[in-house]
């Protein structure tokens, strides 16, 4: 029997060793939460959202919904949470919350 014009290939299973994707290293999406963010300079409280993505870390407010703080996740170096507050630390001296 002859090789038939449809080939099907060799019948050898094909090397299946290529990485999957993860749909949500690519998206644009993030992780929100409400928080109430205080102004120590003026000793002011306002509502904010804080959105956690992929490669950035944004506070935004919630009334007029400016930009409040962004940071690149790579600058974040780590964060506390006493109770009801939470701190984040990035760029080694800073903090946010």
């Amino acid at each position: 029997m002859g090789a038939g014009k449809f080939s099907l290939g060799s019948g050898r299973k094909k090397d299946r060793s290529r990485l999957r994707s993860v749909p949500e290293i690519g998206s644009r999406s993030s992780v929100v939460w409400p928080v109430t963010v205080e102004d120590f300079s003026v000793d002011v409280r306002f509502d904010c959202f804080l959105a956690v993505a992929t490669e950035m870390v944004v506070i935004v407010n919630a009334q007029d919904r400016e930009v409040v703080f962004a940071a690149p996740c790579k600058t974040v170096v780590g964060w506390t949470v006493l109770q009801s507050n939470a701190s984040v630390f990035y760029q080694l001296i800073f903090s946010v919350l």
